[in-house]
């Protein structure tokens, strides 16, 4: 006795069918000389596409390196950070 329905049976051969089908298709495109100028462009544009992404985490990690840098060089004062002292003759706040 089959433990699968014929629903999902179904759909496995509907499957399987679809991705041979895509293998016929795509081994009889490249074995013609048309699939060659195809096959071209397709490793053109994986290539430009690998270049942009290299060049968009070069530009991030840039980016991030002159972020901390700046980040880093605070405000350009020199010494110990402290208040400033209020004026001698300047009345306090009064406290209760």
């Amino acid at each position: 006795m089959s433990t699968t329905s014929s629903s999902s049976q179904r759909s496995t051969v509907a499957s399987t069918w679809a991705s041979t089908a895509w293998a016929r298709r795509w081994n009889s495109l490249s074995d013609s000389a048309a699939a060659a100028g195809v096959v071209g462009v397709m490793v053109h544009r994986i290539r430009a596409m690998e270049l942009r992404s290299s060049l968009a985490s070069r530009a991030a990690l840039l980016l991030a390196m002159l972020l901390g840098t700046a980040a880093l060089s605070g405000c350009g004062q020199k010494g110990p950070l402290t208040l400033p002292q209020p004026p001698a003759g300047a009345a306090s706040a009064p406290t209760k």
